[in-house]
Order: C-alpha cells, then sequence, then structure tokens
C-alpha cells in the first residue's frame, strides 16, 4: 500500500488529500493524518519528526519521502496525466524544497485552519 501521510488540522493538506481521494481511481494509497496511531507508528519507523515543514509524507516498497519529493512521488504514482509533474525532479531539491518550505510555512495563515 502506499501511504500518504498528512497534517489533518490543514485547510490546504485536507483539500490535497480530496483532490488525490477524487483521482484515485483504483485506490492506489492509504491517506492517513499524522495524529493517528497508525501514522506515529510509521513516522517512528522512519525517524521522522513531523514539523510544520512536512506536511505530506509519502511511503511506498519501504520507502520514505518527504517535503517536494513525496509530492513529485505522490504525482507520478497518481498515474496519468498527472504523472507529468514528476519532471520538476530534475530542478534541485534545496530550489524545490525552499519553494516547499515558503508554502509550508505559510499555509495556516493562507489557507486557514480546519477545526
Amino acid at each position: 500500500m502506499k501511504t500518504v501521510i498528512y497534517d489533518g488540522k490543514c485547510m490546504l493538506c485536507s483539500r490535497s488529500i480530496a483532490f488525490l481521494v477524487k483521482r484515485d481511481k483504483k485506490k492506489k494509497f492509504e491517506y492517513i493524518s499524522y495524529t493517528s496511531n497508525t501514522a506515529k507508528k510509521v513516522l517512528k519507523k522512519y525517524n521522522i519528526n513531523f514539523t510544520s515543514e512536512q506536511f505530506i509524507i509519502y511511503v511506498n516498497n519501504d520507502k520514505c519521502y518527504t517535503r517536494s519529493r513525496a509530492v513529485l512521488e505522490i504525482f507520478k504514482d497518481l498515474g496519468g496525466f498527472w504523472s507529468i509533474m514528476f519532471v520538476f525532479v530534475v530542478v534541485p531539491p534545496f530550489i524545490r524544497n525552499s519553494i516547499y518550505s515558503f508554502i509550508a510555512k505559510n499555509r495556516h495563515r493562507w489557507f486557514f485552519n480546519k477545526i
């Protein structure tokens, strides 16, 4: 199973998961909030401390991806048109992750918290 761990208290994250669920016709992904017991076990297994800058974590085939790489891997595995997004993997990680971190740090202010 491909597992997407996300911040369930974040409106941007919740909308992103709704976007994925709608397009995940083959039910390839499992979606879990990072506050769940299952997520806590996964995070511990991969020695990941969930922070505000890592709001989506993706586990596939016993590999764990975070930040921009997680997003790109999810799009690739979603398939179809969305897999084209994986082309951005050629952008150096320090650039991708800088953009990712900027959005992550401001997401609550821009998209409001889900309560």
